[in-house]
């Protein structure tokens, strides 16, 4: 018989802005912290080691709900699950959080057979670490793991990207490409 947990099995009222700053603000002051003692350099690094260990494990992890992908078809299901999420509630919180946090513009989605490319021209994520001062470590944190997150999907996908608003620029740029 499965103990019944202490806590409540139910959501709480709170809106995904103020949760960010939350998770966010102790983990960009640790960090920092660490810069006289390590190095900024060899701090970022070593966060970049443990995203990739973590993110590089996404799509087996125990809260990952998106399909299997097997193919660039699998794929693009998914890439389309992702906009529909917001109504069917089905894909992963990660992915429904991804899409709640950034504005895509519909006309810069290009899909060719084996590549899918947009742009994000918003994204909640970095304004959030510009605000606490560690745009840096929102890349590592939340940029940098893009790429672990894809080679988890499967390893014939590859991320493609020359920027991101975390980094300063106007825009991000994403190109995925599916290499037999």
């Amino acid at each position: 018989m499965k103990e019944k947990a202490w806590w409540p099995d139910d959501y709480i009222n709170i809106n995904v802005k103020d949760l960010l700053y939350m998770w966010f603000d102790t983990q960009v002051a640790f960090v920092k912290s660490l810069y006289p003692i390590l190095g900024k350099e060899k701090t970022l690094d070593l966060l970049k080691a443990a995203v990739e260990k973590t993110a590089g494990s996404f799509a087996k992890g125990p809260y990952y709900r998106g399909p299997e992908v097997k193919s660039f078809a699998d794929f693009g299901e998914m890439g389309a699950g992702l906009f529909a999420s917001i109504i069917t509630r089905t894909l992963d919180p990660t992915m429904e959080l991804v899409q709640k946090t950034t504005v895509i513009p519909m006309d810069s989605m290009k899909q060719t057979k084996n590549t899918s490319s947009f742009k994000i021209t918003r994204c909640l994520w970095a304004e959030i670490f510009k605000d606490l001062g560690g745009p840096e470590v929102g890349y590592a944190v939340s940029c940098y793991s893009d790429f672990a997150r894809t080679r988890s999907w499967n390893p014939k996908l590859k991320l493609k990207r020359t920027q991101t608003i975390m980094e300063g620029a106007p825009y991000c740029d994403f190109c995925y490409i599916w290499e037999e």
